[in-house]
């Protein structure tokens, strides 16, 4: 029977920008104990980069309604504990993955691109990094752990494969404090998001002549 586990990071960086999408690089998860008391080990990280074909294009997830809507308090996976499914909407995709250090511990890195058909989306995304408020969490599915200690931390190894990244998604509360914004091109996004609203527009009445 698998686990499912989730560590909830910050968005480090938010870069990057066209008419289709946005990218937004993140920390996934670090060696660190997090704050849902579980350890990933250095060789989960270098599986999943040694092994990124694998997990390219993972699903970025987020309950649009609430976000949109402005209902921060309570953003989730929405798991459905009955169904065993996650009630969340597919925004943008991850298209890659690394390691780097972040104060002293190994991290692993991902580069998402977020789709800019979901207009609203983008400029609440963009206005949460803006304040320093957007975080996300991944889930893993766990076959094994490699060590449960005695003061109960879940020490999670890659497992030749069988502990699997499956996705990430926007929540309220983060489990991985370490990451903090380094970048962000706000003004710049806003006018793109706002001209593609406007192109959008503009197909639109030319397909409905």
């Amino acid at each position: 029977m698998s686990n499912r586990e989730t560590v909830t990071p910050k968005i480090i960086e938010l870069n990057d920008t066209n008419d289709i999408y946005m990218t937004m690089n993140i920390a996934i998860l670090s060696e660190d104990v997090n704050l849902n008391n579980a350890q990933f080990t250095s060789d989960f990280i270098e599986g999943v980069v040694e092994n990124k074909e694998k997990y390219i294009g993972l699903p970025f997830l987020v309950n649009r309604e609430k976000i949109e809507n402005g209902e921060l308090d309570n953003l989730t996976h929405e798991l459905d504990t009955t169904t065993g499914e996650l009630k969340t909407d597919q925004i943008g995709s991850f298209v890659d993955f690394w390691e780097e250090e972040i104060d002293g511990a190994n991290c692993l890195m991902g580069s998402i691109r977020i789709f800019k058909r979901f207009s609203e989306t983008c400029s609440a995304i963009v206005s949460l990094v803006e304040e320093d408020a957007l975080e996300t969490s991944c889930e893993v599915l766990v076959k094994d752990y490699l060590e449960i200690t005695e003061n109960g931390v879940r020490k999670i190894h890659y497992n030749n494969g069988n502990n699997t990244l499956i996705g990430s998604a926007i929540v309220t509360h983060g489990a991985e404090v370490r990451a903090k914004p380094t970048l962000l091109i706000a003004e710049a996004y806003k006018k793109d998001i706002a001209s593609s609203q406007q192109g959008g527009e503009l197909v639109e009445k030319e397909y409905n002549n």
